[in-house]
């Protein structure tokens, strides 16, 4: 259904499955929730119509991870091979097939464009992160027909509880730079 009032009208979604086909339908919940929605940020300079281009070219595997990611039973590990493959497409156009992991496209983009961090895909363990949120997400909205949902474990989801009660993403585990280069790095803040 779709409008309001007298302008309410029934949107027939057989033709648009019949279009895309089973293997994308699936995957659209997932999808939808990966790259980007109202609970989890999109790519930072990708948008959701360049995500749906290469959706629509895209292969098994990443297709079966999207479609996975809404179910808590599937190994993570399974959908983040698919994912980081596609992000890894997402990113570079041209050199996929030299490109094996998001480390070395962040290196390739890093040596050959000078991008600034925000450019760059992220690591993989940001990646981990995202994959989690986006899990929950999908997961919850997989069962949005359903009175009595099952929800995922939000801190076992890529966030965090903070002492006021509010959600926090988790970007990564990682520091933010090498050890070395945090010792060497000088701030004058008078602050904490």
């Amino acid at each position: 259904m779709l409008g309001r009032g007298k302008d309410i009208r029934q949107i027939d979604i057989a033709d648009s499955y019949e279009a895309i086909g089973p293997e994308i339908a699936t995957a659209i919940i997932g999808f939808h929730s990966f790259t980007g929605c109202d609970f989890t940020s999109k790519f930072n300079g990708k948008s959701k119509k360049s995500s749906w281009k290469l959706l629509l070219k895209s292969d098994g595997e990443i297709l079966k991870a999207f479609h996975n990611l809404s179910n808590p039973n599937t190994d993570i590990d399974s959908v983040l091979i698919g994912l980081e493959k596609f992000v890894i497409n997402l990113y570079e156009k041209k050199d996929t097939q030299l490109l094996n992991s998001l480390g070395s496209l962040r290196w390739s983009l890093f040596s050959k464009y000078q991008y600034e961090s925000a450019k760059l895909p992220p690591t993989t363990s940001a990646l981990e992160k995202k994959i989690l949120r986006s899990r929950f997400v999908s997961n919850m909205w997989s069962q949005a027909h359903l009175p009595i949902m099952k929800l995922l474990d939000l801190e076992a989801c890529g966030w965090k509880k903070r002492d006021d009660g509010s959600l926090q993403a988790i970007t990564t585990d990682l520091p933010p730079a090498p050890v070395a280069i945090v010792e060497t790095s000088l701030c004058r803040c008078k602050t904490s």
